[in-house]
């Protein structure tokens, strides 16, 4: 077998399974998925944060000649905490997944697809979101093996530390600038999984869409930047908003 031919074999194997992973019926499988990795890195990083002010006692504990202060001792995960958290992902994930959707689906129909069906987009965000999952794996492991919680994402720790200032005072905390959070928001976003996520949409739309190149392309550019833009309003206004998230 030349090199031709198997070229030609491998081009015929990668278009087959992206033409049988975007027909597939079973969204639902990803959203629980979804579902379960957020929650479960709800949990891990409240304990992780536990964990992280636990050690910030201990070590002021050690390092004190003060006989009053008592031992530190672990505290428990807060649960409740840990499910506002997770319910709060959960709500700006079906969000995001609307967003999506519903943008793929609009930007196609002006575009001049009107065979697009919103069924057809759902599916393809639904596995299109498979990338971001992986990175809540990859976030959880990573927490539970360092036993320390993840406060800069991304490459936003190069814009300024988001690091919480430790409990019990003592030391100046400075707060970050507009412009330093709009940045922060923006780098945290950036990496590998995002751009496999936008790999996939593109992919979805040429194989579940029959959109053409281009035209897949164009559309995933569109709906991408407008609802990254969308995203990065919060931080634009700083404050209490800036540390939310909505795509």
């Amino acid at each position: 077998m030349n090199a031709q031919t198997t070229a030609t074999t491998r081009t015929k194997w990668f278009r087959q399974i992206d033409t049988g992973l975007f027909r597939q019926r079973h969204g639902w499988v990803i959203l629980v998925v979804t579902a379960l990795v957020i929650v479960l890195a709800a949990f891990v990083k409240s304990w992780t944060e536990c964990r992280y002010v636990y050690q910030v006692e201990l070590d002021r504990y050690l390092s004190s000649s003060d006989e009053i202060v008592r031992q530190p001792e672990m505290r428990p995960i807060p649960v409740l905490t840990a499910l506002v958290r997770a319910g709060g992902q959960l709500l700006s994930t079906v969000g995001a997944w609307v967003g999506w959707a519903g943008g793929l689906y609009l930007v196609s129909l002006l575009l001049g697809e009107r065979e697009m069906r919103l069924s057809t987009t759902l599916r393809i965000v639904a596995w299109s979101w498979l990338p971001l999952v992986l990175r809540g794996v990859v976030q959880c492991l990573y927490m539970w093996l360092t036993r320390d919680p993840i406060y800069n994402p991304g490459l936003s720790g190069l814009v300024f530390d988001n690091t919480p200032p430790p409990p019990g005072g003592g030391y100046t905390y400075v707060m970050p600038t507009s412009a330093q959070q709009l940045w922060s928001a923006l780098l945290a976003r950036l990496d590998v999984y995002l751009f496999g996520q936008l790999a996939l949409v593109f992919r979805g739309l040429q194989h579940a869409a029959g959109l053409q190149r281009k035209k897949a392309l164009m559309v995933t550019a569109i709906v991408g930047l407008v609802l990254g833009g969308l995203g990065l309003l919060p931080a634009a206004f700083g404050g209490t908003l800036g540390q939310l998230r909505l795509f």
